[in-house]
């Protein structure tokens, strides 16, 4: 999805007001997927300003409670929160409903004459089936009303106040009938206004408005993945009394799984991608939040249980893939412990040999990792039995000081590709050294040693066993030619 800056507003309107409002009409209407994460540098990229006004509109954003920011993971997109929807209702109505009894006593033919005008193009919209051009005439119907109050401060503390509801009224929008329903309520306000009757205009508008969470639990039912919470049992405080036709809303009711669906899709899962599912396989907004759309895709394409279902039945996902019959999978973070500072010094020395450079702070930081999103520094860290960074800096210090006593130089911060070349070079002789201060013959013989390594490896069809093999003999071809070519080699 690519975002437009917005072109609303003042000519002249600051950078972040354009930036905030492009933000917002994006997760309103769902362009952004709740859960998304938000990065700064991306948005500036794709909107062409610099990252200030981005951090000034996810702050404002933040106050409406349409974004979080997680500390040491990012911003996201939140889902709808009940409650906050609740409240925006609340203060919606409170001050469109004052607003409009204002505005019905001081009714001009001019403020008439454009309510008029906005529902004959609310009608053509409708004849067309257009939600999104109804929503903004939906917007500027109300905007009028407000500003013809005279406390133009009315609209917009309930527009700041709106967040959320928006949401839901746009997921609301391409239902059936909704359209023709909206404007047949529109008309009702206009024609109290018309007839300076206040309170007739007032309790058309609170109708209006209460209509959108009058549905509430089915517009959740039928969209689950937006909400923060199951839909309860109880109505809600905003219920009115409801229109004998009954319409359907988005996409049919979730459906709910027992025990043995559960177990079911667990063996399905297994036969159709190989393993068991992870927590995070069945929980896509989680997916999402990590970066992991994929995930979150591939568990949207098929018909299966999220982790709040499987949790109802079992008290864990483990315990549920038991039941199916099938070992869960070993968690990712039990890994042996490397307590010793020898054992850590022979990990990094294998890291080197096997990746051709020591390991960063990153590479044996999973958590790191995922946060920056480099996930293939996390499938190589768990590969093999490596160090985490807490053990290296209980022994060491710092992960500088273990690669240094290792024998090894840590990239610096920048270095040119000369640098790099002779860094890598003095790493792999000094790897080199290390194998040979335990071997009589450091020369022809280790090379000899390492070519026997090669074929063994391609005999036995090994290809990771190969890989590290050819890492040894190039390693170990470089030391020995930087040393013939040192005058004073021995």
């Amino acid at each position: 999805m690519q975002l437009v800056l917005s072109d609303r507003g003042r000519p002249g309107e600051p950078t972040r007001d354009r930036v905030y409002a492009t933000l917002r009409d994006a997760i309103t209407t769902a362009q952004l997927d709740p859960g998304r994460r938000l990065s700064e540098n991306e948005l500036a990229g794709e909107l062409g300003v610099s990252r200030t006004p981005i951090r000034e509109a996810l702050a404002l954003l933040r106050e409406e409670r349409l974004v979080a920011i997680v500390p040491q993971l990012g911003t996201f997109v939140t889902r709808i929160s009940r409650q906050a929807v609740e409240d925006a209702a609340f203060v919606r109505e409170a001050l469109e409903c004052a607003s409009v009894r204002l505005a019905a006593r001081a009714a001009t033919t001019d403020l008439l004459d454009e309510l008029q005008a906005n529902l004959a193009m609310q009608e053509r919209v409708v004849d067309r089936a257009d939600p999104v051009r109804f929503d903004a005439l939906d917007g500027e119907l109300h905007r009028l009303l407000a500003l013809a109050s005279g406390r133009p401060i009315a609209w917009t503390l309930a527009q700041r106040a709106n967040g959320q509801l928006d949401r839901v009224r746009r997921l609301s929008l391409p239902a059936p009938g909704f359209l023709a329903d909206m404007l047949a309520e529109h008309r009702a306000v206009v024609a109290a206004v018309a007839a300076r009757d206040a309170d007739a205009a007032e309790s058309a508008m609170r109708h209006h408005l209460r209509q959108v969470t009058s549905q509430l639990g089915e517009i959740q039912a039928a969209h689950p993945e937006y909400f923060d919470e199951e839909p309860p049992r109880m109505s809600t405080v905003f219920e009115v009394e409801r229109r004998p036709t009954a319409r359907p809303v988005g996409r049919p009711r979730a459906r709910r799984f027992g025990r043995d669906e559960i177990i079911a899709a667990i063996q399905a899962w297994t036969a159709e991608h190989g393993a068991p599912p992870l927590t995070i396989d069945w929980e896509p907004s989680r997916a999402r939040a990590r970066g992991q759309v994929w995930r979150a895709e591939r568990f949207e394409r098929g018909t299966w249980p999220t982790i709040r279902m499987v949790r109802r039945q079992f008290r864990t996902l483990g315990e549920a893939i038991a039941a199916a019959g099938l070992e869960p999978p070993r968690p990712r973070g039990r890994k042996p412990n490397l307590t010793g500072p020898d054992a850590v010094l022979r990990a990094i020395r294998e890291w080197t040999r096997r990746f051709g450079e020591p390991p960063t702070q990153t590479d044996l930081d999973p958590y790191r990792a995922r946060r920056t999103r480099q996930e293939w520094r996390i499938e190589r860290y768990y590969e093999g039995d490596w160090p985490s960074l807490p053990t290296v800096r209980h022994h060491f210090g710092t992960l500088s000081a273990a690669v240094a006593a290792a024998g090894l130089e840590p990239a610096p911060q920048s270095e040119t590709p000369a640098d790099r070349l002779a860094r890598r070079r003095r790493n792999r002789l000094a790897l080199v050294d290390g194998v040979a201060g335990a071997a009589p013959d450091h020369g022809p013989g280790a090379l000899a040693a390492a070519v026997r390594e090669v074929a063994r490896a391609r005999s036995a069809r090994d290809a990771q066993a190969l890989d590290q093999a050819l890492l040894e003999l190039a390693g170990t071809a470089l030391g020995w030619a930087d040393r013939v070519r040192t005058p004073d080699a021995a």
